[in-house]
Formats: structure tokens, C-alpha cells, sequence
């Protein structure tokens, strides 16, 4: 049963499912991180930043369906970034997606790769609909009212 752990939360799927913690991956971190940290200069006021790039917490696979699940935990505190949440969600998806197809050609782990290989193969079938089958799911727990 693949188990995945994030903050205090723990999330166990079954046994038919694959699941894995995205920003764990060795590829993310070792190589697809690496290559993200580029500064870009402001036009206007030539601030410079460093871009970076950020993953959802968890991809799982189940019946020719990959979900990018992303957990947010506002419980204990409150949100304090400026960027707007479904912002900061978008980004992640579009990093997310992109390294997953990267991944699956040039991961050294074997099992990340395949991982990667199966989410990839659901988007690069014969049928331009198959982008459907990739699912987005925000787990967002909060006390807000």
C-alpha cells in the first residue's frame, strides 16, 4: 500500500494504485531543480530573482488516470505568501507536468523513471483528448470560516 507523507498528514492509497511524493524525487531535486535556478532581471527596475521551479506533492496513477495532488494545511497557520493560491497552484502543475515528461527519459532512478513513463504515456497516446486523463486534485484544509 503506497503511503505518502506530507506535514502531519498521512495519505494511504491502495495497493492498486501507484502514488508517489513528487519534490522526494531524486531527479527533482539532483537534476531538474538544478537547471531552474537561472536569474531573470526586471526590464523596469533590474531587480534581479532567481526562477526556480516547484512541484505538486504528490503524483498517483490509477486506471489510465495520473492525479497531481497538492496539499495545503492552513490549520495550524494561515497563508502568508503573496501569491494568490491558484496562481502558486498553476505554476506548480506547469512545473510538475514538465518535469515528468523530462524525468522519464533522463531520470537515473529506475522507478522514478517509470513512474514518470507511465503518467507520460497517458498524455502521448494517439488521441489529442488524452491531456483529460491527467487529474488535478487541491487538498486544502483549513479553519478559515
Amino acid at each position: 500500500m503506497p503511503t505518502i507523507v506530507e506535514g502531519d498528514l498521512k495519505f494511504e492509497f491502495p495497493n492498486d494504485w501507484q502514488a508517489s511524493k513528487l519534490d522526494d524525487w531524486s531527479f527533482y531535486r539532483n537534476q531538474f531543480a538544478k537547471l531552474a535556478k537561472a536569474e531573470i532581471v526586471c526590464k523596469n527596475c533590474a531587480k534581479k530573482i532567481t526562477a526556480g521551479v516547484k512541484s505538486m506533492d504528490v503524483m498517483a496513477i490509477k486506471d489510465s488516470v495520473c492525479w497531481l495532488i497538492e496539499i495545503k494545511d492552513y490549520r495550524r497557520y494561515q497563508r502568508t505568501k503573496a501569491i494568490d493560491l491558484a496562481d502558486e497552484i498553476a505554476l506548480k502543475v506547469r512545473d510538475s507536468l514538465a518535469m515528468i515528461a523530462v524525468a522519464r527519459i533522463n531520470a537515473y532512478d529506475a522507478t522514478e523513471s517509470a513512474l514518470a513513463q507511465s503518467a507520460s504515456t497517458l498524455v502521448s497516446g494517439k488521441s489529442e483528448c488524452n491531456l483529460v486523463y491527467f487529474r488535478l486534485c487541491v487538498l486544502l484544509m483549513s479553519s478559515v470560516r
